[in-house]
């Protein structure tokens, strides 16, 4: 979730930082040679979420101190961080670090077992949970009580494409 309500010129400084970053030929998604036709990455091997993984860049810290000052200034609080749609973990672990408890879930088994490996940790040294579970499911979690959530963020589940 990106808030919209904070001075332009943050907004748009945390945007072009993010669209730098993401238009560098060197952070695209790899060119995985053997990649069945997946946008989901559902089934993507093993091997094929640990090269992902090393070349999906961390969102960048302007967007999250953004993202975390609007949140907290209007009254949201840090106990539970949801990441949806997490792959690797990136935004989960970018984010993470300011709040007691964090899941990171996703549909890829591959992606979630390189988000274990990598591991993450919460502001109070909670190791961050990681799921199977495709955002149609996310109500069935038994790692979220009802109404616990804080923040739910959807960082790069939505793809982009530069031409």
């Amino acid at each position: 979730m990106i808030y919209l309500l904070a001075k332009p010129s943050k907004i748009l400084a945390a945007i072009s930082s993010l669209l730098t970053i993401m238009s560098n030929p060197k952070m695209k998604s790899p060119n995985l040679e053997d990649s069945p036709a997946d946008p989901t990455y559902r089934q993507y091997t093993p091997s094929q979420a640990e090269t992902y993984a090393q070349h999906r860049p961390s969102p960048p810290p302007a967007l999250v101190e953004l993202i975390l000052n609007h949140h907290i200034s209007t009254g949201g609080q840090t106990g539970v961080l949801l990441d949806v749609g997490c792959g690797p973990g990136m935004a989960t672990r970018a984010f993470a670090k300011h709040f007691e408890a964090a899941i990171g879930c996703g549909p890829g088994e591959s992606m979630i077992q390189v988000a274990t490996e990598h591991g993450g940790e919460t502001a109070n040294g909670k190791s961050i949970r990681w799921v199977i579970c495709t955002a149609e499911e996310i109500d069935k979690l038994t790692e979220v009580e009802p109404s616990s959530v804080d923040l739910v963020i959807v960082a790069f589940a939505v793809g982009i494409t530069f031409l």
